[in-house]
């Protein structure tokens, strides 16, 4: 799908899918810039990218957390293969980014860098078109983020700035009324 959407086509309505976009658009964007002669160097240049996906966001979680990321991306690691973390699937790229939103919750909600409420939004706004079953977690995870913001009107409205960019950038490519008939309906 991400070779048709490289292609120009439209998802849900050229090339119909009842999951959520970003997988088909990184695919897209991966194709675009490794351009894979045949299906097997596709499969191969995605698994490249979710080694370097991985390896990333490990650095980016023990840089942030410390220890604590050291432990949780350690365990993820070991038990990578078995639980088929390195294929491109949804489910192998939203754990990661899933992770740090959990560890930031667990650390006390505290920001310490400026643009951490930004980095929070843009992952939120990630996993949300990402993977469907985990839009009651990341309910749960935008109110517990809510409650516990000492600044709530700024975390609303960089929040709403991220989902309304992330969707106007996301709807470019895909048909808006097609989308939630046949990813949502």
């Amino acid at each position: 799908i991400g070779n048709y959407v490289r292609e120009g086509k439209k998802l849900y309505t050229d090339v119909f899918s009842q999951h959520q976009p970003s997988m088909f658009l990184a695919s897209s964007a991966i194709q675009s810039v490794l351009k894979p002669d045949n299906i097997l160097m596709v499969v191969k240049r995605h698994r490249e990218f979710m080694m370097l996906w991985s390896a990333i966001w490990v650095i980016v979680l023990v840089a942030r957390f410390g220890f604590k990321g050291l432990f949780v991306s350690s365990i993820m690691e070991l038990s990578k293969i078995v639980l088929l973390g390195n294929m491109f699937l949804a489910e192998s790229i939203v754990i990661y980014p899933l992770l740090y939103v959990i560890l930031f919750i667990l650390s006390g909600y505290k920001i310490r860098y400026k643009f951490e409420i930004w980095t929070l939004g843009i992952i939120f706004w990630f996993l949300v078109y990402s993977l469907t079953p985990l839009w009651p977690l990341l309910g749960l995870i935008a109110f517990l983020l809510y409650i516990n913001s000492e600044d709530k009107k700024r975390l609303v409205t960089v929040w709403i700035s991220v989902g309304m960019l992330t969707t106007f950038i996301l709807f470019f490519r895909v048909n808006l009324y097609d989308y939630l008939l046949n990813a949502l309906y």
